[in-house]
């Protein structure tokens, strides 16, 4: 979990990412999942926040596996850029809203 963001004071840090939190789970960018026997889900934990909601049989046994791939990595999230600074980071978010 992410609790301050360097550069910005604490107040900023917790400003700003309550915004970029409340921006991520609006209803247009989230999944929910209702389960069936045999359904199987993927994500990746590089670009997603999941949460698992307390609305399964929680008597029930469930199997989950962690699936992690050997090699280097390639694409857009292989070389991540250095970090804006904090002026950029402002007008990013300013954008989305």
């Amino acid at each position: 979990r992410i609790s301050q963001i360097l550069g910005f004071s604490e107040e900023e840090s917790r400003a700003l990412l309550d915004f970029l939190n409340a921006h991520a789970t609006s209803p247009e960018f989230v999944y929910r999942h209702r389960w069936r026997v045999g359904d199987i889900v993927l994500w990746d934990n590089r670009c997603t926040c999941h949460v698992a909601l307390p609305d399964f049989d929680q008597t029930k046994p469930r199997l989950m596996l962690r699936c992690s791939l050997k090699g280097e990595a390639e694409g857009r999230l292989a070389d991540p850029a250095p970090p804006p600074d904090k002026e950029a980071m402002i007008q990013a978010v300013a954008a989305l809203s």
